[in-house]
C-alpha cells in the first residue's frame, strides 16, 4: 500500500502577463515579456487608420504572447494583420481620436473570449466637426478560436449600442467576485460601473453622481481627458481639463468600492499653474502615488503622496517633478514597474512625438527618476498622445487541500483538481492527470479564471491496520459499541454514520465501516451487525366457540418462517386444540429473540336457531322472516344486524347468531312472485258495429274482475267506453290495466246541386268531406275535386278505417255562348287560378263582374271583360268556400244580367 498527502501551497506560480505587450502611435510597440521593454513594429495607424489618442492591447495571461491589438476603429491579429471581420468597430467613425478609445475585458468563463468595448469622442472644434458634444460606447465580441486561431470579431455581435452622452473616459477594474467593473464617465457628474460577471453577462450600471465632474455647458474638448485607477483597485483619478477655473477643480481624486461598483469621497485637486490643463493621469506601482500630466506645449508632471494623510495634506504634498518640453500626453503603468509618459514634439493633424519613462514611480518627489531621453522605439517621432488601456483580471485566490490515498503501489492516477486550466506538473507534464509509479514528491500547479493553487503529493507507505472484529447479530432494540480490537489507535476518524470519535453505539442492522487517518495515511474495516426483528405472536382477541365444534385450533395468525414453539400445555406444535373453557399462550423464539401472547377462549352451549319456513310469496307484500336468542348478536347474508328482517326479493337468505363466540346459521329461501303485467293495449278508436276483443289473460288459477262485471280471461265489446279489469294470479298477486275506445264515426261526402257543363270549357267538380281521410271518385280518380267536360253521373265516395260514405251529381252537357265556372283553384299551379267569365265573350258589351262574400261584402269588381279574382282581398288570400258573382253585360244594345254561386278551392 502507498499514501497520497495532497497539501495546497500558497504561492505566485503564474504572473499575470495580458499586458506585456503594448500597441500605440503609429506602427509602435513594446514587448515586456524579457522583463525589459523591447520595440516591435506593429500596423497600428497604418493603412488610413489613423490613432491619435487611446489604444487596447491584450496578451496571453500565462504565456504572454501577443493576441490582438486595435485603436477602436480596427482590430489586427498577433501577425499585425486585420482579422477578417475586424474593420468599422464602432458606432464612432473617429473613435481613433477618443482619449480612451477602445477597452479589452476578458470574458473569465470562456478563456477565448474577450469583450472589445469602443468609446467614441466627445469634440467638435477644429480636430474633426464631425460629432455632436457626446460620445457613444458600443461592444464587439472577439473570439480567439476563429480564423484558426487568430481570432476574429463573432458574427452578430459586433457594434452593440450600449450608451452615449459620455465623456472620452474609460477604464476597467477588477471586482471581488470573480466580476470586471467596466467604468465610464458622462457629461456630468455621474460614473456609471457596468458589471461584466464571469460568464460573460453585463448588468445594467450602478450609478454614482459624485464630484464636480465635468460642469454644464463645458467646452467638449474638456471631456477628452482621462481616468485611471490605481493597481489595487481602491482609488479613481480623473483630469478634467478646467484650467483651475474658479469653482471647479482640475482633477479628483475618489475611492471606489470593488464589491458594489460604487464611487464615493471626491477629492478636489488644484495645481500650481493656471495657464495649462490636466490630461494623463497614473498610479504608482504601490498605490501611494499619483501623478498628472499638463496638456499643452512645454508641460509639468506633478505627484501627490497620497500617504500624506488627510485631503489638505494630500493637496498640499503637490510637488513638480519634472518637464516634458513637448504637448504631453497619457500616462501608463507597465509590467516593469515604471510609468510612460507620452510627449508629442508636434500639433494639428501630425501629433508625433516619443515616450518617456519615471523609472521609479513608488519613490517620493523627484526621486521618483523622470528620465528626459526618450526610449528607443522602431521609428522616432512615432508617439502620439495615447497608451493602450490595461487589461485587468480579478485577483486569483488560493487554497490548501489536505488529503490522504491508499492504492497499490505498482501505479496510481493524479488528478488536478476539477474546473482548472492551464496544468503544470514538476516532471514538466501539462495534462490534468499523470500516472506515478514510484514512492516521492509530487506537484502540480493549476488554475481557472479566478483561483491559482498547488497541491503537492507525498507518496509513502501505508502502515495503518484497523480491525472492528467478527460480524454481530442482536435482538432489534439493542445497542450496540463498534470499536477498534485490540485498543485505540491515535489518529483521526470518520465512521459511515459521520461520527469522529474513537467508538459509536448503533441501534439499526447495516454495514458500518471506519476510516483511520494516522498523520496522512488511511485504512478501513466494515463490521455488519444484524438486528433481528422479534417474532409475530398473534392468537387473536379473546374468543368464544360452540361446544358442538370442540375442538377449538388455536393457532399464530401471521406466518413466520424459522421460529420454534411452546404453548401453554407444553407442547411445540404449531396449533393447539382445547375443548373447555380458559386462558391459553404461546412463546415464539427465533435468534433467541422471544415473543409471546394469551387469548381466553369460552366453550359455549350452541343455542336453537330457526329463520323461517321456506316460502313462496308476491314481491309486493313483503314477509318477515328471523328469530330472536337472549343475548346474542345477528348478522344476515344481506348486512342487516337485527333478529328480523322483511324480505320481498328472492333469493336464499342466511341468518348467523353469535352468542359469546358461539355462531350458528339457519338458512329459509324466499320466492318472490312478480305483480301480473297485464296489458290491454293502447287507447284507440273503435267504428260501428265494430266488434274488439280485451286480452287479460294471465297464468294457470287466475282470477279475473272487469269493470263490465265480467271474470274471463278476455271479453269482446262493440261501443266506446272506458274498460279495466284487475287480475289476481295463483299466488295473490295483483295487477291491472284500463284502456279507452272512442267512436270514429264512418265520413260524410257532398258534392252540392246539380249543374251544367259547356262542351267548350272544363268544369271542376268539388268534394266537401267530414271524417274522411281520402275520396275515390266513380271514373277511379283519387282527390278532393273533379274535372268533367262531358254531361254524366258522377260519385265522389270519402273512406276512412271505418267505411265509406258518398254522394252524387248531375252534370247536364250544354252548348254555352258564355259561362261562369262553379269553381277555381288560385294556388299558383296554373291550371283554373282566376275566376273569370269565359266562352265567346269578344261580343260582349258593357262588362261588369262583381264577387260578393258570404257576408255580402263586394271583393272583386272588374270592367273588363278579359280580367278576373286571383282569390286576393285587400292583399290577404280569400277564405274557402261559396262565393256570389253578379254579371252585367250587353250584346247588339240588349242588356242582360246573370247571378251565381262558385266554389273557392286550394
Amino acid at each position: 500500500m502507498v499514501m497520497f498527502c495532497i497539501t495546497c501551497i500558497l504561492t505566485n506560480l503564474y504572473g499575470q502577463k495580458q499586458n506585456n505587450h503594448w500597441a500605440f502611435g503609429f506602427r509602435e510597440g513594446l514587448d515586456f515579456n524579457s522583463g525589459t521593454p523591447v520595440a516591435i513594429q506593429t500596423r497600428m495607424g497604418t493603412g488610413g487608420y489613423m490613432n491619435y489618442e487611446g489604444s487596447a492591447t491584450v496578451s496571453d495571461r500565462y504565456t504572454g504572447q501577443l493576441l490582438f491589438y486595435t485603436q477602436g476603429s480596427v482590430v489586427w491579429d498577433r501577425n499585425h494583420n486585420i482579422m477578417p471581420n475586424g474593420q468599422n468597430l464602432s458606432t464612432d467613425p473617429v473613435v481613433w481620436s477618443s482619449a480612451q478609445a477602445a477597452l479589452i475585458i476578458p470574458i473569465l468563463s470562456t478563456p477565448d473570449q474577450y469583450y472589445l468595448f469602443t468609446l467614441g469622442q466627445t469634440a467638435t472644434g477644429s480636430l474633426h466637426g464631425l460629432l455632436p458634444n457626446s460620445a457613444m460606447l458600443s461592444y464587439s465580441v472577439i473570439d480567439m478560436s476563429l480564423n484558426g486561431g487568430l481570432g476574429d470579431v463573432v458574427a452578430g455581435r459586433k457594434n452593440i449600442h450600449m450608451d452615449s452622452i459620455l465623456s472620452e473616459q474609460m477604464i476597467a477594474i477588477a471586482g471581488t467576485d470573480c466580476n470586471i467593473w467596466l467604468l465610464v464617465h458622462d457629461k456630468s457628474n455621474v460614473f456609471k460601473a457596468y458589471e461584466v460577471t464571469a460568464n460573460g453577462t453585463i448588468r445594467p450600471p450602478v450609478l454614482s453622481a459624485v464630484g464636480a465632474g465635468f460642469p454644464a455647458g463645458n467646452n467638449p474638448g474638456e471631456a477628452a481627458t482621462l481616468m485611471k485607477a490605481s493597481p489595487d483597485g481602491k482609488k479613481i483619478s480623473a483630469a478634467y481639463r478646467y484650467h483651475n477655473r474658479i469653482g471647479f477643480y482640475a482633477a479628483e481624486l475618489y475611492d471606489f468600492d470593488a464589491a458594489t461598483g460604487i464611487v464615493s469621497n471626491p477629492l478636489g485637486l488644484r495645481f500650481m499653474n493656471t495657464d495649462k490643463v490636466i490630461y494623463g493621469t497614473c498610479f504608482s506601482p504601490d498605490n501611494s502615488k499619483l501623478y498628472f500630466q499638463e496638456s499643452g506645449s512645454n508641460v509639468r508632471i506633478y505627484q501627490f503622496n497620497l500617504s500624506a494623510g488627510t485631503p489638505s495634506a494630500i493637496q498640499a504634498s503637490q510637488t513638480l517633478i519634472g518637464t516634458n518640453n513637448h504637448l504631453g500626453g497619457d500616462m501608463q503603468l507597465a509590467p516593469d514597474g515604471k510609468i510612460y509618459v507620452c510627449g508629442v514634439t508636434s500639433g494639428g493633424f501630425s501629433l508625433r512625438g516619443n515616450l518617456y519613462a519615471i523609472n521609479a514611480p513608488n519613490q517620493l518627489g523627484v526621486a521618483c527618476q523622470l528620465q528626459n531621453t526618450p526610449v528607443p522605439l522602431i521609428a522616432p517621432d512615432s508617439v502620439s498622445y495615447g497608451l493602450p488601456n490595461l487589461v485587468v483580471y480579478p485577483p486569483q485566490d488560493t487554497v490548501s487541500v489536505t488529503t490522504a490515498l491508499c492504492e497499490p503501489a505498482d501505479s496510481f492516477r493524479l488528478s488536478a483538481p476539477p474546473g482548472f486550466y492551464h496544468f503544470e506538473w514538476n516532471d514538466g507534464t501539462t495534462d490534468s492527470v499523470v500516472v506515478i509509479r514510484t514512492q516521492g514528491t509530487y506537484w502540480v500547479r493549476s488554475v481557472n479564471a479566478c483561483m491559482l493553487r498547488t497541491d503537492t503529493f507525498f507518496v509513502e507507505p501505508n502502515t495503518v491496520q484497523v480491525d472492528l472484529g467478527a460480524d454481530i447479530e442482536v435482538c432489534a432494540g439493542s445497542s450496540v459499541l463498534l470499536q477498534l480490537q485490540g485498543g485505540v489507535s491515535s489518529g483521526s476518524y470518520r465512521w459511515s454514520t459521520g461520527a469522529a470519535t474513537a467508538s459509536i453505539q448503533v441501534s439499526q442492522s447495516g454495514g458500518y465501516w471506519l476510516r483511520v487517518d494516522i498523520a496522512g495515511c488511511v485504512a478501513t474495516d466494515t463490521v455488519n451487525v444484524t438486528m433481528h426483528e422479534y417474532p409475530v405472536v398473534s392468537l387473536g382477541n379473546d374468543t368464544g366457540t360452540c361446544d358442538v365444534d370442540v375442538p377449538y385450533v388455536l393457532r399464530n395468525n401471521v406466518e413466520e418462517a424459522g421460529v420454534s414453539y411452546l404453548w401453554s400445555n407444553g407442547l411445540s406444535d404449531t396449533v393447539m386444540g382445547i375443548t373447555k373453557t380458559g386462558k391459553y399462550w404461546l412463546e415464539l423464539s427465533r435468534y433467541g429473540c422471544v415473543s409471546s401472547d394469551t387469548i381466553h377462549v369460552e366453550v359455549v352451549p350452541a343455542p336453537y336457531v330457526y329463520a323461517g319456513n321456506d316460502s313462496i310469496i308476491c314481491e309486493q307484500f313483503p314477509t318477515r322472516i328471523g328469530t330472536e336468542v337472549a343475548g346474542a348478536s345477528y348478522l344476515w347474508s344481506t348486512g342487516a344486524t337485527t333478529p328480523y328482517i322483511e324480505v320481498n326479493e328472492s333469493d336464499e337468505y342466511i341468518l348467523e347468531v353469535n352468542l359469546r363466540g358461539c355462531r350458528v346459521r339457519d338458512t329459509v329461501i324466499i320466492t318472490a312472485m312478480p305483480v301480473p303485467d297485464i296489458d290491454l293495449g293502447e287507447d284507440g278508436d273503435i267504428c260501428a258495429e265494430e266488434v274488439i276483443v280485451l286480452d287479460g289473460s294471465y297464468g294457470t288459477n287466475s282470477r279475473y274482475d272487469w269493470n263490465t262485471g265480467e271474470t274471463t280471461g278476455s271479453i269482446s265489446v262493440t261501443s266506446a267506453g272506458t274498460y279495466a279489469v284487475t287480475v289476481t294470479s295463483e299466488h295473490h298477486c295483483v295487477g291491472s290495466d284500463t284502456i279507452v275506445l272512442s267512436y270514429y264515426p264512418n265520413p260524410l261526402v257532398y258534392l252540392g246541386m246539380d249543374t251544367s257543363v259547356c262542351e267548350e270549357t272544363p268544369l271542376v267538380i268539388a268534394a266537401r268531406t267530414v271524417n274522411a281521410d281520402s275520396v275515390r271518385w266513380s271514373d277511379g280518380s283519387i282527390g278532393k275535386s273533379l274535372i268533367v267536360m262531358y254531361g254524366d253521373r258522377y260519385i265522389a265516395t270519402g273512406i276512412n278505417k271505418c267505411g265509406t260514405g258518398s254522394d252524387t251529381i248531375e252534370v247536364r252537357q250544354i252548348f254555352c255562348d258564355i259561362w261562369v265556372p262553379n269553381a277555381f283553384t288560385p294556388n299558383g299551379d296554373g291550371v283554373n287560378d282566376v275566376f273569370r267569365v269565359l266562352g265567346n265573350i269578344g261580343r260582349l258589351e258593357g262588362f261588369g263582374l262583381s264577387v260578393y262574400n258570404r257576408w255580402g261584402e263586394r271583393v272583386f269588381h272588374t270592367q273588363d271583360k278579359y280580367a278576373g279574382w286571383d282569390g286576393f282581398y285587400k292583399g290577404i288570400p280569400g277564405q274557402l268556400g261559396t262565393y256570389v258573382y253578379l254579371l252585367q253585360y250587353s250584346i247588339g244594345g240588349t242588356p242582360y244580367q246573370e247571378q251565381g254561386s262558385f266554389h273557392l278551392l286550394r
